[in-house]
């Protein structure tokens, strides 16, 4: 991948991406693309987002989805964890 940010492939393919940093104190935003290089890489299918957020003394508390990035008929993260792990 050619840009400034870290990204880490999982041993199955799946690509976890960085952008931002902690020392701005705004918690960095996470894109997960669940299959790698494979298809259909469009956002709410296979590629999602979302930021955790938490404090200093507590650490990460929830996870703030971001849904500016969904194709019609996508999912967002946190519709796409819920039916993963059956959650309604």
């Amino acid at each position: 991948m050619k840009n400034n940010y870290s990204v880490f492939v999982l041993s199955d393919g799946t690509y976890i991406i960085k952008l931002g940093n902690y020392l701005t104190h705004v918690m960095p935003v996470f894109v997960v693309d669940i299959n790698g290089h494979k298809g259909p890489n469009k956002w709410g299918y296979d590629i999602f987002a979302l930021q955790l957020s938490g404090e200093p003394k507590n650490g990460i508390r929830y996870t703030a989805e971001l849904n500016y990035a969904i194709e019609p008929g996508g999912k967002t993260f946190q519709e796409m964890y819920n039916d993963v792990f059956n959650i309604h």
